[in-house]
């Protein structure tokens, strides 16, 4: 959430985060997800009051508003680093996202393409085992500049 918001004056709880607006994350548009099924466990309902297609829109979002949403946290650590952005901790236990690739069908024997998918997958397999629940600091920590 953004620096400032209502929600980072106490607490999150369940009620409370069910209390403000979300920004939901689908490339299909849906606005349900885990947290809804942990919110509907307790009794509670969410406002999804937009669905983008990528982390990086939320963050833009929840940056300059009073919605919230959940991003990756090695991610939300970047964007807090540059924005002030506020973390916080969803006080439940939700499902690892999944994680998946798509290529257009004519790359399927296209041998550069092949050696990119293979790298890409074995850096995300790589970041399996790892959870950050602090911010990355030091000469290792990854700056949100740039590209890669």
């Amino acid at each position: 959430m953004r620096a400032g918001h209502p929600l980072a004056s106490g607490p999150v709880t369940l009620l409370r985060l069910a209390s403000v607006g979300h920004v939901a994350v689908s490339r299909r548009g849906r606005t349900r997800g885990a947290l809804d099924d942990v919110l509907a466990e307790h009794g509670l309902v969410r406002t999804v009051v937009a669905a983008v297609p990528t982390f990086t829109a939320a963050a833009h979002l929840i940056a300059d508003s009073d919605l919230t949403g959940l991003i990756p946290a090695g991610y939300a650590h970047q964007v807090a680093a540059l924005t002030g952005a506020h973390l916080y901790e969803v006080p439940a236990e939700l499902p690892a996202l999944p994680i998946s690739q798509a290529w257009h069908g004519r790359h399927d024997l296209d041998p550069a393409h092949h050696w990119l998918r293979d790298q890409i997958r074995a850096v995300v397999r790589s970041a399996e085992t790892t959870v950050i629940r602090r911010p990355p600091t030091g000469p290792d920590a990854l700056p949100l500049q740039g590209t890669s």
